[in-house]
């Protein structure tokens, strides 16, 4: 099939949203160097100013999970002052060792500083040499526990049953299914992982039917904000609480939007 990217014409392999094809045709190491070689674009300051906002109104020393991560660290560097502990799962096991390499820092991890700047920035800190080594240590401390999970599941982290004051989830949500019936079912599964009055923050891409990996193309489901503001409520938020923000992105990824929303969950019943 041939779509467009750059003003080109190019001929690329469609990847359906089947587990089997996801874990075969992604590679964490050359979405790492196609997205994050680069200096922080416009969506990636959007993301972290979103999350800025958003844990202002929640408690510090979160418990914090990052659901279907990738191999990607930049939000862990604007979540980490708030958060007690980071976990970070992904059903994709390379995901999980580009993650450990980083974590245990080993010569070959992948270079976070430039975006461990940008988390600073955003938040009004200092963006010295040594304010980013001070955020890394933060970081790698904190970041405690890398698990497989599977969002199609009930049971999303297996047999870790965790709940968390935090949970976000990062194009994640939209990737995994193929129907907005679907979709509903991978929130209802994600949230299982929050607590009664915890959070939920998810970033999705939309308005368009995926996005690009270098040459391969990835399908996605495209999601209204009614659609993503009416999948909290199906599962539980408060919708006083729901708060969304949508930006323009370029367009040659496949996707013109990039959307994030969070809530609080409702607490247990009485």
């Amino acid at each position: 099939m041939a779509i467009a990217r750059k003003g080109k014409l190019i001929v690329t392999k469609i990847m359906t949203n089947t587990q089997a094809n996801y874990t075969d045709n992604f590679d964490p190491a050359i979405y790492l160097n196609d997205y994050f070689l680069v200096a922080p674009e416009v969506e990636d300051i959007f993301v972290a100013q979103f999350i800025i906002e958003a844990i202002k109104k929640m408690p510090s020393n979160l418990l914090t999970l990052d659901f279907g991560s990738g191999p990607v660290l930049s939000a862990e560097a604007v979540l980490a002052p708030q958060s007690r502990e980071i976990h970070m799962c992904d059903y994709v096991p390379v995901s999980l060792d580009l993650l450990r390499a980083w974590v245990d820092d080993t010569p070959k991890a992948f270079n976070w500083a430039p975006y461990i700047k940008m988390a600073l920035k955003e938040a009004g800190e200092p963006t010295t040499l040594e304010s980013v080594a001070q955020r890394t240590t933060e970081m790698r401390r904190k970041i405690t526990r890398l698990m497989h999970c599977n969002a199609l599941s009930e049971t999303p982290l297996g047999d870790n049953a965790i709940q968390y004051d935090l949970v976000v989830a990062e194009s994640v949500t939209e990737n995994v299914a193929t129907s907005l019936t679907e979709w509903i079912q991978v929130m209802r599964n994600i949230s299982s992982l929050v607590l009664p009055e915890g959070w939920l923050l998810i970033c999705v891409l939309n308005d368009g039917k995926g996005y690009f990996v270098k040459e391969k193309f990835f399908s996605c489901i495209d999601l209204s904000n009614e659609d993503i503001r009416q999948g909290y409520l199906d599962v539980g938020y408060d919708p006083d609480t729901f708060y969304i923000e949508t930006i323009a992105s370029p367009g040659e990824r496949g996707y013109s939007k990039l959307t994030c929303a969070v809530a609080r969950k409702f607490g247990s019943p009485a």
